[in-house]
């Protein structure tokens, strides 16, 4: 039979074993509540569902943005965007935040569970084979010229140029840092024609056109005064091609495809 100084001991154990197991618990709580994000470096990058390229893409998120890191498998990051947890590669972001005493991210192995993640476009019912990314609804301006329109984004400042030139009419998306510091248009529109002014003007006075020496020449002369609107937006990405998909004040929706096809916008709707 165990006498008093057993049962003591078996008492003590019991103790110790409950005092690790809590302060096992706080230690890991910590690991996985230290703040570190993760900042997108590249112009689009897919966020997939394991981390391997042939795993399914969840959905496609932009340069400069950032987001939570919520674990780590191997050279892959795995963060939360809005309701979907998926993973990007660590060659295509960059990590900061957190102790620079603390371990990475506890790794997580298990297939992530169910996502909220939309799988039809906004401007369609049609169910698609991988997950679309978030749809945007923004204040934005819209101006036509005489080959082409430009629109203005409220939530990035960004201009995306629309050339019509056949049935490969190109496009330009023109980040509102990189026109932020060009000089403001100061030509004169001919009878008839309007001046392009504010974002819109200095961005067709000073940035080269696609085929033409610059962008003036290729869109040439603005047609009307810049028009204030809502427009929705939203990105489409695959392994091979990315679609940015957003409308016009007449509800129809452009379709600024980049991939191996090559780089050029038709309107779908």
């Amino acid at each position: 039979m165990m006498n008093a100084g057993g049962h003591m001991f078996k008492r003590v154990l019991l103790i110790l074993f409950f005092l690790i197991m809590l302060l096992t618990g706080l230690s890991v709580q910590a690991v996985q509540t230290d703040t570190q994000t993760a900042t997108v470096t590249v112009r689009y990058l897919n966020v997939r569902q394991a981390p391997n390229t042939s795993s399914k893409i969840l959905v496609v998120v932009r340069a400069s943005q950032t987001y939570p890191v919520i674990g780590q498998s191997g050279t892959w990051w795995q963060i939360q965007v809005g309701d979907i947890s998926g993973y990007v590669s660590g060659r295509y972001v960059k990590v900061n935040g957190g102790s620079s005493t603390s371990a990475a991210p506890t790794p997580i192995v298990a297939a992530p569970g169910r996502t909220a993640c939309p799988m039809t476009l906004f401007w369609s019912s049609t169910p698609l084979d991988i997950c679309a990314g978030a749809v945007n609804k923004t204040q934005a301006a819209y101006q036509t010229y005489e080959h082409g329109f430009m629109i203005w984004l409220a939530d990035s400042g960004d201009i995306w140029v629309f050339i019509e030139a056949g049935s490969r009419s190109p496009w330009l998306h023109i980040r509102q840092g990189d026109y932020a510091g060009f000089s403001d248009n100061t030509l004169p529109a001919p009878t008839g024609r309007v001046q392009p002014i504010n974002g819109f003007g200095r961005v067709w006075a000073n940035v080269r056109g696609v085929n033409f020496p610059q962008l003036n020449d290729e869109l040439g002369w603005a047609t009307s005064n810049e028009a204030s609107y809502t427009a929705t937006w939203q990105f489409f990405g695959r392994t091979s091609h990315v679609h940015t998909y957003m409308t016009v004040p007449n509800g129809r929706v452009a379709d600024a495809y980049n991939g191996m096809a090559g780089i050029y916008w038709s309107f779908v709707q």
